[in-house]
């Protein structure tokens, strides 16, 4: 099992990665506030630590503050982290997200 809170996003952009081998159940809690209009997030996995891909095939949009759930399943891979992709109109958005993973 891997429990993580990452540092909060105040920008679009990237988490630190966080190393899962041997897991393949992915959960992140994500907590969205100040939203102006919307934010586009997704979440990413690798099997090196250097090249992530996103493991849905389009970013999830959000349009109201609020605390949402991000669940993969059957995706092993080595590392995960959480992108911020970005913020429609202004930037005020901040983005908190914990993360669990188990076997």
């Amino acid at each position: 099992m891997a429990e993580t809170t990452f540092t909060q996003l105040i920008a679009p952009g990237v988490t630190a990665a966080v190393s899962v081998s041997a897991i393949n159940k992915h959960v992140f809690q994500v907590k969205v506030a100040s939203i102006d209009t919307s934010v586009d997030v997704n979440i990413e996995g690798s099997l090196d630590g250097i090249n992530y891909f996103s493991f849905k095939a389009t970013d999830i949009q959000y349009t109201a503050d609020g605390t949402y759930l991000i669940e993969e399943n059957n995706i092993q891979v080595n590392f995960v982290r959480f992108r911020f992709v970005s913020e429609l109109t202004l930037t005020a958005a901040t983005i908190d997200v914990v993360y669990l993973g188990t076997a």
